[in-house]
């Protein structure tokens, strides 16, 4: 079900309230039959709390994914960057943060969660 490319439709990103705010971004996701995984993605306007978009790249790397149905869990693993991204949100959606996942009408939505559970970020994609 998650096998093939996504393309992002909604990215929100926890304010420092812990409230999801919509941030305008474009971003593709691949996941193939052998579990490799490769997100690109850049920011189209600052994260919650900043002023400006930094002149990294938001997110470039590709890995492995194991994913666990029962939990609708996903896990990265192997994760290696193509380019430095962009610290503030690599600090909101980093590899070692746990990912729950779910499917809609067609769609993808991935939630990275902090350690007591809340989302920090939400991603949605649609084929």
């Amino acid at each position: 079900q998650l096998e093939g490319t996504w393309t992002l439709t909604k990215f929100e990103v926890a304010d420092n309230t812990g409230q999801l705010v919509a941030v305008r971004a474009k971003a593709q996701l691949t996941y193939d039959a052998f579990g490799n995984l490769s997100i690109r993605g850049v920011l189209e306007e600052p994260l919650p709390g900043q002023k400006t978009v930094t002149d990294a790249p938001a997110l470039a790397y590709t890995g492995k994914a194991v994913i666990d149905t029962a939990r609708k869990e996903m896990v990265l693993t192997g994760t290696s960057s193509t380019v430095e991204p962009d610290p503030s949100l690599l600090a909101k959606i980093g590899p070692e943060n746990p990912r729950r996942y779910e499917f809609g009408d067609g769609t993808l939505t991935i939630s990275v969660m902090n350690a007591s559970g809340g989302a920090i970020s939400r991603a949605t994609f649609r084929k």
